[in-house]
């Protein structure tokens, strides 16, 4: 697949919009070609794997240009797993994938007028994901599923409040995993619940096993709909997340 965007901003510092305060410019273009390859070597278990080698590049100017800057990166990630369905209401997983993020374009760029910035620094994080799990589902009234997991990172990212830039922090570990229930009783009545557990640290370096901010380690959610004609859902609904460190 092929992307492109661009972005450009004037701000004036007048209504009549004739004294230019600031303008930058942004783009990024990404090209990811892939490959996948699914097979069933009985007929109830099938296995399945997907390479993808990702390339990006942004690139951004302000109008003095004391914050232009060029970024190219490129990240080969794969996949591999398998699906087994030893009855028609049951469905077990097992999935190993490697993993990455660019930063978002406010981590890369800061383009407010006054301290303009291009981060050259900044890396894409990385990582592994291991996932097990499965699904079970009893006629159209009753589903369950669950999985784990067990994510390691390397060079989160992270914003700094000492120097007001984003870095990359160093190595993180996830633990967790999710459940989700479904109950429809009725054709026009509908219930879903789902919790979510994660146990997020720092691995190695100064902060190692410190849990990582912002990140709640317990998240709960549930909704009762009704279901109306037109396609239309009408119901309450309730989230929590449990208390998590200030970033």
């Amino acid at each position: 697949d092929l992307a492109w965007v661009h972005m450009g901003v004037k701000n004036y510092t007048d209504i009549a919009r004739s004294e230019l305060g600031n303008a930058f410019t942004i783009s990024q273009w990404e090209l990811g070609p892939f490959a996948s390859l699914a097979v069933w070597p009985v007929e109830k278990l099938s296995l399945h794997a997907g390479f993808r080698w990702d390339l990006s590049e942004i690139n951004g100017k302000n109008s003095d240009g004391t914050a232009n800057g060029q970024k190219l990166r490129q990240a080969p990630v794969w996949d591999t797993g398998l699906v087994y369905r030893p009855t028609e209401s049951l469905n077990l997983f097992a999935n190993y994938a490697t993993t990455f993020r660019y930063p978002y374009t406010d981590e890369q760029t800061s383009y407010y007028g006054t301290g303009d910035s291009f981060n050259q620094t900044l890396e894409p994080e990385r990582g592994n994901d291991i996932r097990l799990g499965g699904s079970w589902r009893l006629a159209d009234v009753l589903a369950f599923s669950a999985q784990g997991y067990w994510l390691e990172m390397k060079k989160e990212i992270a914003f700094n409040s000492e120097n007001f830039q984003n870095e990359n922090i160093g190595n993180t570990r996830r633990l967790g995993g999710d459940f989700l229930l479904n109950l429809q009783p009725l054709r026009f009545l509908q219930a879903n619940a789902n919790y979510s557990y994660v146990h997020a640290c720092f691995v190695g370096g100064p902060f190692d096993g410190k849990l990582v901010p912002l990140v709640s380690e317990h998240r709960l959610y549930a909704e009762v709909m009704g279901i109306l004609p037109f396609g239309l859902c009408l119901g309450p609904n309730i989230s929590w997340n449990s208390k998590a460190y200030s970033g």
